[in-house]
């Protein structure tokens, strides 16, 4: 199954993941995020960060079927804040505190 990473570091990305089997960076086209939302929003699984840019993606385009990662600490700062539904899958440990 490839593997899609949304990211504004790519080159990060592309060092990090290099070990990745059919793993490929999206660069940005251009300065409006609209294209990169959909296309991310149209994904079958999600691995979002601490951001409201990937949570919008994840909450707009899973189906059924669908399995969402995300941060279970979303905010160091606010922990109160836990914008993750229940039905997806809230990673420990994902978010560092500062």
């Amino acid at each position: 199954m490839p593997v899609v990473c949304f990211s504004d570091e790519p080159n990060v990305c592309e060092f990090v993941f290099r070990d990745v089997p059919d793993f490929t960076v999206r660069r940005s086209g251009g300065d409006c995020p609209v294209p990169d939302l959909y296309l991310l929003s149209r994904c079958r699984h999600f691995a979002v960060a601490n951001s409201s840019f990937s949570w919008w993606a994840a909450w707009l385009g899973p189906g059924a079927f669908s399995i969402v990662y995300a941060p279970l600490l979303w905010c160091v700062f606010e922990p109160t804040q836990q914008p993750v539904p229940s039905r997806w899958r809230a990673m420990e440990n994902a978010v560092r505190t500062p």
